[in-house]
């Protein structure tokens, strides 16, 4: 039986809805993008699409969290949980989604293996949510298993995306990979990946909103900056960002212009210029709740931190600084092997190729304790097999 035309009326005003905020979340033009997700939400009703619910909610949440709005967005998530749980408790892909994006706020101070595997496998989400769910998981194999594993996550992400025809994945992913190229000192191989992807390298193209969405702008440019600041090219570096804080400030995109006044502090680290962009971040962190990008460059920020705090800014900026520089010395650096003294001692002797009697005796305790510790180096590694938990403990940066 058709509908009435009413009803038809109200679904076809829905689906514009829908379709309004995914475009201007996409463009950056959040309040619009907020507005159309409501009457989105208003039209499905109380027997509405639960699973449209969930995908407005999400898109909420996102434009929200870019806004540096954490706790909307984590309303907006929050009802999207209760919703998935409730009517799509099946559905692991989307437990996942929501997970990614829960994870893409600050303080996380751990994270299960299962969620970072969830986010690797991933396969047809919704673009910007894809998006953001690469960005974490390609975060989380950086910070727990160093640039090479993440090099490599990415260059398989590339090409798996690449497959299904999702060109802005591909570009998203393909800036990322050549940071963390950067980041290894792998210069020559960023500047590949810029060739190869055939990426921009214009300011008016990398900042373009016309022709790309905001998170391949973000990518883009600050990846851009990173791989200019490390070919010593500090005039570019600089407009670049300029342009980048600027087109942020405009469109309210405060989580990247916070990421963009940290590239800029480090462009001119070794200057007092340094100083201004690290205030700004500080005055906006203290709204956001938004540290990561202080941590990414940790070396950078501690010690421009305790430049600025000896030169006694005003109480609301220095109680700010103090606090930054509690959590950057907080946390265990990227990278840093992880792992207690005993478990590196198995370490050692599985790389020997011991069988877990021999760990037991040349270490003098049980079969149980060295079975003990291996769970641990396997949970810590995200391994299953001991010469992988080896070869990734050695990517970490442990050494015999």
């Amino acid at each position: 039986m058709r509908g009435s035309a009413p009803a038809e009326a109200a679904l076809i005003a829905c689906g514009l809805h829908i379709s309004g905020c995914v475009s201007d979340y996409q463009t950056a033009r959040f309040e619009a993008c907020r507005q159309h997700g409501l009457a989105a939400l208003s039209q499905m009703g109380q027997d509405g699409c639960r699973h449209g619910e969930v995908f407005v909610n999400l898109h909420l949440g996102m434009a929200a969290m870019s806004r540096g709005r954490v706790q909307e967005a984590a309303g907006r998530y929050a009802v999207a949980r209760r919703t998935t749980k409730t009517c799509f408790a099946a559905d692991a892909a989307l437990a996942t989604i929501i997970d990614a994006l829960v994870i893409e706020r600050d303080h996380v101070k751990a994270i299960e293996q299962r969620t970072l595997t969830g986010l690797t496998e991933l396969r047809g989400a919704w673009l910007d949510v894809h998006a953001a769910a690469l960005a974490v998981a390609a975060e989380l194999t950086f910070a727990r298993h160093g640039a090479e594993l993440g090099i490599q996550f990415l260059t398989d992400e590339i090409a798996r995306v690449r497959a299904m025809g999702l060109a802005t994945i591909v570009r998203c992913a393909s800036a990322l990979c050549s940071t963390f190229l950067v980041e290894a000192g792998r210069s020559d191989g960023a500047e590949q990946v810029w060739r190869d992807e055939r990426l921009p390298r214009d300011a008016s193209d990398l900042i373009d909103l016309d022709r790309q969405s905001w998170r391949e702008m973000e990518a883009l440019s600050c990846a851009r900056i990173r791989m200019l600041t490390e070919l010593g090219d500090r005039d570019a570096a600089r407009g670049l960002a300029n342009h980048l804080c600027r087109i942020a400030s405009e469109r309210d995109l405060t989580r990247t212009l916070m990421r963009a006044l940290v590239l800029s502090m480090t462009i001119d680290a070794d200057t007092d210029r340094a100083v201004e962009p690290l205030v700004e971040f500080l005055r906006l962190a203290r709204s956001t709740d938004y540290l990561r990008p202080l941590v990414r460059h940790r070396d950078v920020s501690r010690s421009l931190l305790t430049r600025l705090l000896d030169s006694a800014p005003d109480p609301e900026i220095h109680d700010a600084a103090r606090g930054a520089l509690a959590h950057l010395e907080g946390p265990t650096p990227p990278n840093a092997p992880v792992f207690s003294p005993r478990e590196q001692a198995v370490l050692a002797e599985l790389s020997r190729g011991l069988r877990n009697r021999e760990i037991a005796d040349r270490l003098g305790v049980s079969e149980d304790g060295v079975r003990h510790h291996l769970k641990n180096i396997y949970r810590k590694t995200g391994t299953t097999d001991r010469r992988a938990a080896v070869r990734r403990a050695t990517s970490m940066g442990w050494r015999l």
